[in-house]
């Protein structure tokens, strides 16, 4: 038992004591590796030169894995971007299937979590973004 624990430790290597807002700021890669799963990964360019990063993670339609990561990412960036942050919810969409979207801003960046129900592809997918300078 205690090489299968030693053989983990190895495998799973150091755990990061940054914030997700942290790992968000500095990534530049295509994979995140959050603790809820691997998500993957774009950059993309801003207007006035700012650059942001947006991550999916991929869960089968309407689980209960998707809420549950959904509400963790979002009480993650809660807890890094602290009380001073503006917090924005947005509920409105144009389609029939569930969307959620919460934003928060901090200064020159915004982060945002979002859970979309895609029905046609029978997936759930949870969205994290920063926008930053």
């Amino acid at each position: 038992m205690i090489r299968i624990a030693s053989v983990l430790a190895v495998l799973t290597g150091p755990i990061s004591a940054q914030s997700l807002c942290e790992d968000l700021d500095q990534h530049t890669g295509d994979i995140l590796r959050l603790s809820q799963g691997d998500a993957s990964c774009t950059n993309s360019l801003a207007l006035g030169g700012g650059r942001s990063i947006h991550c999916a993670l991929e869960f089968p339609y309407r689980s209960d894995a998707a809420a549950r990561v959904f509400e963790e990412l979002v009480d993650e960036i809660t807890e890094c971007v602290g009380s001073t942050a503006v917090s924005i919810t947005d509920l409105s969409v144009n389609h029939p299937d569930a969307y959620d979207l919460r934003t928060f801003e901090d200064g020159a960046r915004s982060y945002s979590v979002s859970i979309k129900d895609k029905g046609e592809l029978q997936q759930t997918l949870v969205f994290v973004r920063v926008s930053r300078p």
